[in-house]
């Protein structure tokens, strides 16, 4: 004996479970292309001082670390590499400025705006 309010609900989210799991499949597959670029680039950008380790040091702890800190964090990874870590792009490199910058806004729009706003509707 469920009300009519309950069904709705339970039927909103069972109705399009099959466009949100796929929904969510492109999502982990979109943070995983990113997390490989940013294991072969740009590793030196996540390391963590305080527990003196990098947080891409194998393919899977990038990975991890894209998924649940890329995700959480306000900005993206790069709010995630430059606040929480305290790697802030140098520009003083050639080229590595302009490649963070353009990496961390790309991943800041495809996963946060796109992607999220796609999965919660």
């Amino acid at each position: 004996v469920m009300s009519d309010s309950l069904k709705n609900v339970v039927r909103a989210v069972t109705q399009p479970g099959k466009a949100l799991t796929l929904t969510a499949i492109l999502g982990v597959i979109t943070i995983h292309i990113f997390a490989l670029i940013a294991f072969y680039f740009f590793r030196g950008s996540f390391w963590n001082e305080d527990a003196a380790q990098n947080e891409c040091s194998t393919m899977l702890k990038c990975f991890s670390t894209f998924l649940h800190n890329g995700v959480l964090y306000g900005g993206g990874i790069g709010d995630y590499a430059s606040g929480e870590l305290g790697n802030v792009v140098n520009v003083n490199i050639d080229g590595q400025f302009a490649a963070r910058t353009f990496y961390d806004l790309l991943y800041f729009v495809l996963v946060l705006i796109l992607l999220l706003n796609i999965i919660f509707g």
